[in-house]
């Protein structure tokens, strides 16, 4: 019998892509923009993995108008050049490109979800020559974002994957909430923005400290659970 597939889902910002300087410059410059007082560099980091809407209406007092406003001069700068135009894409996180060739090679599949937004996804898988390795990925754009389930539930269903098979990695309680919402394990990584001990407590069923063997150690955890 043919042996089930299994898929491993990834979290982008944070948990493939060290993209949180570009974040918080792209963000403060946009506040600068609208001669506004800019969010601290740790206020933006502590929020990095949620939508960006919600994040923005909670800088301005939800004020829904401004926050609007915001979010689409964001998105503008974001694609004009993530802050400049000269900027380079950030960069991915040491090994994160070696182990998703090493799970294509062990006969996984691997997609990202995110609540990035598809242009900026697409600018750092294309700039970070990462396609051929990712079978397919899903954005804010698209489904209802994280903690909901249902940019896991999709790309379950699009490739064709149980539960039981998949796994999430990801940076932050965000990506726990989802993966608990959808039914499948997660596992969580030390480098992101959210503290090792709230990964646990959100239910992370173990903590990379680096991508090095992540083949089986997603292999084992499927045999655990």
């Amino acid at each position: 019998m043919k042996d089930a597939l299994r898929l491993a889902l990834f979290d982008f910002d944070g948990t493939l892509c060290d993209s949180a300087a570009t974040i918080i410059s792209t963000l403060q410059a946009t506040f600068a923009h609208f001669n506004l007082p800019k969010p601290a560099d740790d206020e933006i980091r502590a929020q990095i993995g949620a939508s960006l809407m919600p994040m923005v209406l909670g800088f301005v007092d939800n004020d829904e108008k401004l926050a609007t406003d915001i979010f689409h001069t964001y998105r503008e700068k974001y694609g004009r050049g993530l802050a400049g135009e000269d900027t380079p894409p950030p960069p991915l996180f040491a090994g994160a490109r070696e182990a998703l060739a090493d799970l294509q090679a062990a006969g996984w599949l691997t997609a990202i979800v995110t609540n990035k937004g598809r242009h900026g996804l697409n600018h750092g898988i294309d700039n970070n020559g990462v396609a051929r390795l990712i079978d397919a990925s899903i954005c804010i754009d698209e489904v209802p974002g994280k903690p909901a389930p249902d940019m896991a539930l999709e790309m379950m269903k699009r490739l064709g994957v149980d539960a039981e098979n998949t796994v999430l990695v990801g940076d932050t309680s965000i990506d726990a909430g989802c993966a608990e919402n959808a039914g499948i394990a997660f596992v969580g990584v030390s480098w992101g923005y959210h503290e090792t001990a709230a990964l646990r407590a959100a239910g992370a069923v173990e903590i990379l400290d680096s991508f090095q063997g992540l083949p089986q150690i997603l292999t084992n955890i499927l045999a655990r659970h």
